[in-house]
């Protein structure tokens, strides 16, 4: 769902945000943590750690369809499923993402959580589906919530191949 201030809500892909005239900012949410801190309100998990290839198969098809009109993906706009007011929500919705579609990406912030706590392939196909699926400024900043204690020198190798900066 868009809002009327361009925030895309309710979603593991967290929030869609134009940053000015043509470019819009993205905010990819990783809900897993070594542990869970007591001030934390954040939605994280932290004996979940089983879940996270799931977690990231669901996100990528999500960062998929935000950057996608649903016809790409062989959906029949015109399926009725016993509501008319279903059809418009799809149009609505393809119309939303044909305006994402046309702007440029100017930030990406992975947070969460502790993302840094994940494999760093799943940040890697994260930041590659983006890049497939979305319009990337050539300055893009790209920046990644850490915890010190589940870096390593591979995942920062890794991370800075991707376009972290």
């Amino acid at each position: 769902m868009v809002g009327k201030k361009g925030i895309k809500k309710g979603n593991s892909l967290g929030n869609i945000k134009k940053t000015n005239k043509n470019k819009i900012g993205i905010y990819v949410h990783v809900p897993f943590c070594a542990s869970k801190c007591n001030y934390c309100d954040f939605n994280t998990y932290a004996t979940k750690n089983h879940r996270i290839d799931a977690y990231f198969h669901a996100l990528i098809k999500e960062i998929e369809l935000a950057g996608n009109p649903l016809e790409e993906f062989g959906v029949d706009q015109k399926i009725d499923i016993s509501s008319v007011e279903l059809e418009a929500k799809k149009l609505l919705k393809n119309e939303k993402q044909q305006k994402f579609k046309k702007l440029e990406v100017g930030t990406i912030f992975i947070g969460g959580g502790t993302p840094s706590l994940v494999e760093a392939r799943y940040i890697e196909q994260v930041l590659s589906v983006i890049h497939a699926n979305f319009i990337i400024a050539k300055n893009v900043e790209i920046s990644i919530e850490a915890n010190p204690g589940t870096l390593t020198m591979e995942k920062l190798c890794v991370y800075r191949k991707n376009g972290i900066n």
